[in-house]
């Protein structure tokens, strides 16, 4: 399964042809789309549809690009022998493995240079919180440690 992530900006008008152009295409595939808190009728828009492999996510404020693409890959399914249940609270799953999301990137013709796959500091904290402390959700400052020095796309 392929994961679209698309971060919505002032899109009202051109993230219906959007979707429509990807939901076409034929791959196993699942849509998310971040709207970033712009008030011209994108989320009122996304709010509206009723597609079960769109996932639509809202920021309440515009956090730029890199917060709405780091959302979307939060956001997106994973391998189900990585998920427990501090991943179901927030809605976390890893769906690939390294050689399967670079075989996955190559047929559909990206040019992959580098891939860092593992990341040891986040896996430590997930780790710690989900299996070791039993924790069901992350505290405001994990959050805000995570999306500063850990998470890196």
């Amino acid at each position: 399964m392929l994961s679209i992530i698309i971060p919505a900006y002032n899109e009202r008008n051109t993230i219906p042809i959007v979707l429509k152009m990807i939901k076409s295409v034929p791959l196993d595939k699942e849509i998310i789309v971040v709207d970033d808190g712009y008030s011209d009728g994108t989320k009122e828009y996304l709010e509206s549809l009723d597609d079960p492999i769109i996932k639509v996510v809202f920021h309440p404020k515009n956090l730029g690009k890199g917060a709405a693409v780091r959302r979307g890959v939060q956001c997106a399914n994973a391998l189900p022998s990585l998920f427990g249940s501090l991943d179901k609270s927030v809605g976390h799953y890893r769906r690939y493995t390294k050689e399967g999301l670079l075989d996955l990137l190559r047929r559909t013709g990206f040019l992959v240079e580098t891939i860092n796959y593992f990341n040891f500091l986040g896996a430590i904290g997930w780790f710690l919180n989900s299996r070791i402390l039993r924790r069901e959700s992350f505290s405001q400052i994990q959050v805000w440690f995570f999306d500063r020095f850990v998470l890196a796309l």
